[in-house]
């Protein structure tokens, strides 16, 4: 998927998850927090730390603009989740305020950030 000139990619494998930003070819750049610290975060909301939760959560971080279930399924590849997995996912993390949501258009949208915080993109 190509955001903002960059082609952003997964590297989902069975229990970590990750996000690489490829540019233009030149090579891969890790980038976020170390998986460890995601799951700290997520237990520490009362969230079981799985690895579909540490990948969806990492996922839409790493993008720059509000994203939908479609565009996190895609993102996250053949070798990610399942729909229904990502969406159950996106939703506990928005009830918990580790995301926030809003209905724009034809589709929820996901962004990091609490809900509270803010009431529209």
């Amino acid at each position: 998927m190509n955001i903002h000139g960059y082609t952003i990619c997964c590297d989902h494998t069975a229990l970590v998850s990750s996000i690489i930003i490829c540019t233009n070819g030149s090579g891969k750049i890790s980038v976020g927090p170390k998986t460890e610290d995601i799951k700290d975060e997520l237990r520490a909301v009362g969230l079981r730390a799985t690895g579909s939760r540490v990948a969806v959560l990492r996922c839409v971080r790493q993008v720059t603009r509000p994203v939908a279930l479609a565009d996190v399924v895609e993102l996250l590849g053949a070798e990610g989740p399942d729909r229904a997995t990502v969406y159950r996912n996106l939703s506990d993390l928005a009830d918990v305020g580790l995301l926030r949501r809003a209905h724009l258009g034809d589709a929820w949208r996901f962004e990091e950030g609490d809900e509270a915080e803010h009431a529209h993109f």
